[in-house]
């Protein structure tokens, strides 16, 4: 069965008028695209990304794309990574120097980590990395000092918060 991502917009139009639209993001996003805990969504300096799961080829692949506010165009889609299964939605968070940072989980494993290379840009991340551990549906912050926080569905022993220093990321 396949679903369609349709993602409404409320957008401020640089004529102050308040405007909304909608906007087909994926033909092939997954049952859970958009499910789960963790930012989906995150607005900084005049850009808007968005991330979800699409489902190719039998695969679950998380993927985000950009909005620039001013002219309105929204750029390619990007791979951010893979998952084993549904349960590897992405959460996206921001640290105070503009990078963007993302989980995308793999159902009751250590969970793949990324950072934008450069700041409030998803076009291009850093190799994976793993956090945290035996995870599920993550979700991911940033504090006010860049330290990441990670917590999610722990076996099912509860939840856990696995947290990566400032400077570690």
């Amino acid at each position: 069965m396949k679903y369609i991502l349709v993602v409404s917009l409320t957008l401020l139009a640089p004529s102050a008028v308040l405007a909304s639209e909608q906007v087909l993001l994926s033909r092939q996003a997954g049952v859970a695209a958009t499910a789960g805990t963790g930012n989906k969504i995150i607005t900084h300096e005049g850009k808007k990304h968005v991330a979800w799961m699409d489902k190719r080829a039998g695969k679950f692949i998380s993927v985000i794309k950009t909005l620039d506010l001013a002219s309105g165009k929204w750029s390619p889609t990007y791979v951010i990574g893979a998952s084993n299964d549904d349960h590897g939605r992405p959460a996206l968070t921001l640290d105070s120097k503009g990078y963007l940072h993302t989980v995308y989980g793999i159902h009751q494993a250590v969970i793949p980590y990324r950072r934008s290379v450069r700041p409030n840009d998803a076009s291009e991340w850093t190799d994976e990395a793993t956090f945290g551990g035996r995870l599920s549906y993550p979700t991911l912050l940033c504090g006010p000092d860049d330290s990441l926080f990670l917590s999610g569905r722990y076996g099912w022993d509860g939840v856990r918060l696995f947290v990566k220093p400032a400077g570690k990321n």
